[in-house]
């Protein structure tokens, strides 16, 4: 999706062409083929912290959580573009502290304010602007 965007916005309407499982058509870009698609960058991130400050970084598209202990936190990265979507793995079974980056917010709290993710979910989070995120959280299995 990284590249996706930034390719896309410089392939003018018109051009068609096809390069492996990457394919422009009229100025649309579509990867992948039937059984393919799109890996994101999986990472193992160890919580940290009990504050915004000192949160471990969530740097890969998807983050595989451990050690959460319902005071430890992860924070996302500080102003995003809008689009970019970060994957949250808690694994374990306690509660997470989900932080924004430094002024930005989640689900519409307060700046700086951590939201708790539930035990065992995967919460997707997908940046509305370079200050606010949208969380999404699932079901514990």
């Amino acid at each position: 999706p990284e590249l996706a965007g930034k390719l896309a916005a410089n392939i003018p309407t018109g051009i068609t062409g096809t390069s492996g499982n990457v394919t422009i058509t009229n100025g649309n870009l579509v990867y992948g083929t039937a059984g393919n698609g799109v890996t994101e960058k999986t990472a193992a991130l160890a919580a940290l912290g009990t504050i915004q400050g000192d949160a471990a970084a969530v740097v890969a598209r998807v983050s595989l959580v451990t050690g959460a202990d319902t005071a430890k936190g992860v924070i996302l990265p500080a102003t995003p573009t809008a689009g970019d979507r970060y994957s949250i793995v808690n694994t374990v079974a306690a509660t997470l502290k989900l932080y924004p980056g430094t002024g930005d917010t989640i689900n519409a709290t307060a700046a700086n304010t951590a939201v708790v993710l539930a035990a065992s979910v995967v919460t997707d989070c997908i940046a509305a602007s370079a200050a606010a995120w949208w969380c999404s959280e699932g079901v514990a299995p």
